[in-house]
């Protein structure tokens, strides 16, 4: 049984066929237009939402970045500011200390108006 629940909520990491989002990332936008902001904020904005957590926040960093990156970022800075992503340490105190918001893509893709991809 436990096992048929984490091969559902892996699969639930492909694209969705409705918006393109993995499930991981779009909790991560349904929390920032909720108005979680910070890295942490928003972290803990998509876990409240898991049955049984299973993302570090170190993997977490990574669906952010891939959020605020290619031709369509669906996350930006607040301060309207470059994302700072260091590859190599993703949960350095630069990228913590940020605060998002949705693009117009990011509200787009989240209201499934947009796919993002």
């Amino acid at each position: 049984m436990l096992a048929a629940l984490a091969l559902q909520r892996l699969l639930e990491e492909l694209p969705s066929v409705s918006n393109g989002l993995s499930r991981t990332e779009h909790a991560a936008l349904a929390g920032v237009a909720e108005g979680a902001r910070a890295p942490a904020e928003i972290f803990v904005a998509v876990h409240t939402r898991e049955e049984r957590p299973f993302m570090g926040d170190w993997s977490f960093w990574r669906v952010l970045a891939r959020l605020a990156s290619g031709t369509k970022p669906m996350l930006e800075p607040a301060s309207g500011a470059r994302p700072r992503f260091p590859p190599e340490v993703p949960a350095a105190a630069s990228f913590g200390a940020q605060r998002f918001r949705l693009t117009p893509s990011g509200r787009e893709v989240l209201a499934g108006k947009l796919d993002a991809h």
